[in-house]
């Protein structure tokens, strides 16, 4: 079974992660940002393809506060509506013209809506599975605050101090034997 994986990583020098583990990806795989997500589109997503998760980095309800966090949880059979066929039948007439549009004129915007007519008669969303709000025994003050996603070990970071000890919120997606 595939399920996230969270852990609180204490940043005391007796309970330091290892140096190799400390590696830090390059910038150019590197999104961060230095302050919680004030709404779900500005969350990092961790997934798998099957499971899902936006971390928000704290922020519960728009305030900034470092103390509640906020995960997000969606799962690939979670969908609006019923089962059905949706796929469109004309759709591969329409991609040369896509293509077209793209590559040779440039012209984003008719490529766009070119690629409506790809899609089926009616197409449905995914729903969330719910939030995971975890509450952290810490004053909300913090300082040095940073939400990061390391994009090519699919690592969500959150770190920031609270009264001068640093500290550390890391997700990833992992295999766990059931």
């Amino acid at each position: 079974m595939l399920l996230p994986t969270f852990r609180a990583v204490p940043s005391t020098p007796s309970q330091r992660v290892p140096r190799r583990i400390q590696k830090y990806a390059s910038t150019e795989s590197l999104l961060w940002f230095e302050q919680p997500a004030g709404q779900w589109v500005d969350a990092v997503p961790l997934g798998n393809g099957r499971l899902g998760a936006m971390v928000l980095g704290g922020g519960l309800g728009g305030t900034s506060d470092a103390g509640r966090e906020r995960i997000t949880l969606n799962e690939d059979t979670l969908w609006s509506g019923a089962p059905s066929d949706w796929n469109n039948p004309d759709a591969e007439h329409h991609l040369p013209e896509v293509r077209k549009l793209i590559l040779q004129q440039g012209k984003y915007q008719a490529a766009d809506q070119e690629c409506r007519k790809m899609q089926g008669p009616y197409n449905q969303a995914f729903e969330p599975v719910g939030d995971v709000l975890i509450t952290l025994d810490h004053p909300s003050a913090v300082s040095g605050y940073r939400r990061e996603l390391d994009l090519d070990r699919g690592v969500a970071t959150v770190r920031y101090s609270v009264s001068g000890r640093r500290r550390r919120e890391r997700g990833s997606w992992g295999f766990i034997h059931t």
